[in-house]
Order: structure tokens, then sequence, then C-alpha cells
């Protein structure tokens, strides 16, 4: 039986952003594809530009939110609100790639077992500076389980992060999931999505096919809302508790484990120094010695060069494959 997917997209108050948001996902290669857009109370024009939309496009509709409510709130609406098999959690300010969709149904419909699926992305200011590819062929990574793909996200390795609104979840898996965003706060996107893994296969497509919008309104321009220092310990348990099933995965944590304290610390608490968040790390047994040495020795700028070889040194071999494009 053929697997279906459909597309949640969450909205506040960006009636423009969302107009181009809406245009790239309907200029779609495949057509008719299932939207709902989750309007969370916005006050700019967004509910008239919905009645019109859904009124000239049978596969869109729209649910709306009379009182605001916190974004992982919009986010449980849109997951109780899912019927396909497969869906993905778009945000109103980015830019869909046309073969996206069609890559995404190719996938989960070629491949036994997929959990996720995830793919690269084109970072812009203005939907003017995007450029749009075709693709006849994409490139793959393949992962077997949970615990590879949290190793892949966790390293980062090929400078193309986890996209948020990328990522393709199973829809019985994201309605079945335990997750507590308190946790982790701003910072809790990779934690969720590799939550949302049972434990079937992931995919990650290298090329990107989601354009990413930087503007002055995100989180990331702002450490008003964090990340504070326990939610930064919290993540890096997380994947701590993830990667602690074998000898390498373990040496990777330990490896990366600075590189992610360093830059969540710059984030949350840009003018202070990384000592009260490394030495809370080894209070809780986030990291071992060696990680704590890092940061807080008199050696540390030894230790941090044996670290960055090994960063370059200690990584794993991922499954590659190739996958051709035909318009479905």
């Amino acid at each position: 039986m053929t697997k279906t997917l459909e597309i949640m997209v969450l909205t506040h108050n960006r009636l423009g952003y969302l107009k181009q948001t809406i245009s790239s996902i309907l200029a779609s290669t495949v057509c008719n594809i299932p939207i709902t857009v989750l309007n969370n109370a916005s006050d700019d024009g967004t509910g008239e530009y919905l009645d019109n939309l859904a009124a000239k496009n049978s596969n869109v509709k729209y649910i709306t939110h009379s009182t605001l409510i916190p974004a992982s709130e919009n986010t449980k609406s849109a997951i109780n609100n899912m019927t396909c098999d497969y869906a993905v959690i778009f945000h109103d300010d980015d830019i869909m790639h046309p073969q996206f969709i069609e890559a995404a149904l190719k996938i989960i419909n070629e491949f036994e077992d997929i959990d996720l699926i995830c793919t690269g992305k084109n970072t812009f200011f203005n939907v003017k500076e995007i450029e749009t590819t075709f693709y006849d062929n994409i490139n793959l990574r393949l992962f077997k389980n949970k615990e590879d793909f949290a190793e892949f996200v966790y390293i980062n390795k090929w400078g193309n992060d986890l996209c948020f609104p990328s990522v393709i979840y199973k829809v019985e898996n994201l309605k079945n999931m335990q997750y507590d965003n308190n946790m982790y706060g701003k910072i809790g996107d990779k934690p969720f999505t590799i939550c949302a893994i049972n434990d079937g296969k992931c995919v990650y497509i290298e090329d990107a096919m989601i354009n990413y919008r930087v503007h002055e309104n995100q989180d990331s321009k702002t450490n008003v809302n964090g990340p504070f220092d326990f939610e930064i310990i919290n993540f890096n348990i997380f994947f701590k508790n993830m990667l602690s099933h074998s000898f390498f995965k373990r040496m990777t944590y330990n490896v990366h484990s600075w590189y992610w304290l360093k830059s969540l610390n710059k984030w949350g608490y840009p003018n202070r120094s990384i000592k009260p968040l490394i030495d809370l790390a080894l209070e809780n047994n986030t990291v071992n010695l060696y990680t704590y040495l890092i940061g807080n020795s008199k050696y540390s700028f030894i230790l941090k060069g044996i670290n960055y070889c090994l960063k370059k040194i200690i990584h794993p071999k991922f499954k590659r494959a190739e996958l051709s494009l035909n318009q479905i």
C-alpha cells in the first residue's frame, strides 16, 4: 500500500513570510499534497488569507487558536490533527524546494521501515536570493537505527546541521512519543526529533531541499529565553545516554561534548566564561574529567589541540545511496 504524507505549517503573525512559504509548498512537483496550517491567534490578516487560500485549494485546511498558546502546544495540536502515515512540521518563514515532497515520498515508499527523513539546507535573508536547482538524482546517508542517527546529529561533521522544519516523521511514532520540552527549552529540536524515532531507519538527504530564512525575530538572535544552564546540561545528558552503548560512541560523545558546551554557553551567556558551566557539567556527571580539563586546566590549550585532532579522526562511517527523481 502506498504511504501518504502531509504538511503541517505552524504560524503566528508572519503573514508576509507565510504567503511565501505556502507558495513554495504549492509549487511542489507533487500535486494536491494535504496542507494544514495551525494559526496561533494571528491578528495580522492571516485568518482572511487562510479563508481565501482554503477556498481556492481543496488540499488546504486550517485550524485557528482563538488565544495565543505556547509554540510547543501548537506543535502538539499539529500532531493531534495528523491523519497521514508521515508528516512534516514546517515553519512559516522557510521555503520548501519543489522536489522535497517528491523525494520524501519516494524514500518512504521504496525503502523499508523508515522512521524519519531530513535534509540539508541553504540559508537566505530574502527570497530573491534563492536559486532553485532541480535534481535528477539526490544523495542520501542511511542510518539503521536511532543511536546511529543521534551520533550523526551530535557530530554535525558535515556542517549542515539538522534542520528542524525539514524533518519528516512517521506519524504513529509522533502520536506515541514521550517528550518533555521543559527539559531543553529552545534547544529541544534535536532531542525532540530523536525521541520521535522508534527504532526504524533514518535518512538524511545531503542535497539542500529546504531554504532556511535568517531574520531578526528568530530565537537564535537572542538569549533572553535561553539556553539556560540546566537546559544545556539536560541536552548533553540526553546525548550521553544515547551514545553510551559502545566504546566508539562514548568516545564520540566525550570528544564532541566540549564543543557543544562551548557553543551553547556562548549563546546563552555571551559575556561569561565557560567555567561555571563546565563545573556544573562535571558535578552532574555530564562530562568526564578529560572534557572538564579541556575547559578548566592550565594545560587546556594542549588538550584542546589533542581534542581537535581526535575530532578529525573519530567519526563513524555511514552507508550512502543515490536516488533518482522523476516527477510523480
